[in-house]
């Protein structure tokens, strides 16, 4: 039985009417994230993506010439992955709950009923620690990880439609969709094996991750990824 959903009583529909999502991220976000605001430098504790320690080498201009991803789709072996379940999706994946391991809430996507243009992503206390934009065209910021950018440019459609570009810190990785999976997978990979894969099964969308993926503090991306992967809004218009 899928746990209820209700929406944090704290919430102002009001903050989101504007468009100003970085100062609504960052009012609400981690409290180091108004140091970030101010400084280039390397973001700390989980969100540790652009320390040169995380860092890879982007993809080789000769990108276009050859597949950036397997062209074989290896079994799912989900004892090796962290499964994040989208549960209670009131009516799609814009209003739902995020569960970890040991259905633990992670994060709770909210679409306000009387600002149905917008979508806030909040941690477990509540903070808010990305936004999305869905009027045409859409944008998306993740706090302290992903300015505020249009939603075709952060995930970017191949020329050819088979795979999505996804950029973070300089660091290229590539989204793509076979036999009803989305895999994610990065070039600086030597496994043929996704280190991310976006399900669905029986109104659920699972979120597997690799527990090295997690302790490179992607896993907000990854969230906020999946909901604009998995909504029904066009996240492509220009």
């Amino acid at each position: 039985m899928s746990p209820s959903f209700n929406h944090p009583s704290s919430e102002n529909p009001q903050q989101f009417s504007d468009f100003q999502l970085s100062a609504t991220i960052m009012s609400n976000a981690y409290p180091y994230l108004h140091a970030l605001a101010r400084s280039s430098n390397s973001i700390p504790g989980s969100l540790s993506i652009c320390n040169k320690s995380t860092s890879v080498e982007a993809p080789p201009s000769s990108l276009s010439l050859q597949a950036p991803y397997p062209t074989r789709l290896p079994a799912l072996h989900r004892p090796s992955f962290v499964t994040f379940s989208f549960m209670g999706l009131s009516p799609d994946i814009t209003n739902c709950t995020v569960f970890g391991p040991r259905f633990a809430t992670c994060y709770n996507i909210l679409t306000i009923p009387s600002t149905p243009g917008f979508t806030v992503i909040q941690d477990m206390n509540e903070r808010n620690v990305a936004a999305i934009a869905w009027k045409q065209p859409a944008f998306v910021e993740i706090g302290g990880m992903v300015t505020r950018q249009k939603t075709r440019q952060w995930l970017r459609l191949s020329p050819n439609g088979t795979y999505r570009t996804m950029e973070v810190c300089g660091v290229r990785y590539f989204w793509v969709s076979r036999e009803s999976v989305i895999s994610l997978y990065s070039r600086s990979s030597s496994s043929d094996e996704p280190i991310a894969r976006i399900t669905e099964k029986d109104g659920v969308f699972v979120l597997d991750i690799m527990p090295d993926v997690l302790q490179a503090g992607l896993l907000e991306l990854c969230v906020v990824a999946t909901v604009l992967l998995r909504s029904k809004h066009d996240i492509d218009h220009d």
